[in-house]
């Protein structure tokens, strides 16, 4: 039994399939970008209250505002977070701006939480 060869110009079976690309890989890569800008965006924070502490454009007493651009992501993360998801979704990443909401929304959870057990514990 021999197999007759395929006609020209007909597609081969052999030939290799276009394969649709997982919307999960997309969704984690919009979650892990804007888990790493929150990262640069506490460091620089972080780096320029310590740089003018240093420098004694303020005084080193506030220093400890180092500890704030964590604590105020929330707000902080509205300068970077809107514009890359009106990119990513006028592009048409629609996973992968999923992802960049559910970062954002973690965050937002988690500042929330961490807010009010300051707060609490500096009521007591």
């Amino acid at each position: 039994m021999t197999l007759a060869p395929a006609p020209p110009g007909a597609a081969s079976n052999l030939a290799p399939q276009a394969t649709k690309i997982s919307s999960v890989p997309r969704f984690i890569g919009g979650f892990m970008l804007l888990l790493g800008l929150h990262v640069v965006a506490c460091v620089a924070a972080a780096g320029m209250i310590v740089g003018l502490a240093s420098l004694e454009v303020i005084k080193p007493d506030y220093a400890l505002l180092a500890m704030a651009p964590p604590l105020a992501i929330g707000g902080l993360q509205l300068v970077y977070v809107v514009p890359l998801l009106l990119v990513a979704w006028r592009r048409g990443f629609g996973p992968f701006a999923y992802g960049i909401v559910a970062c954002a929304a973690l965050t937002f959870m988690l500042n929330a939480a961490c807010w009010g057990l300051l707060s609490l514990s500096m009521a007591t």
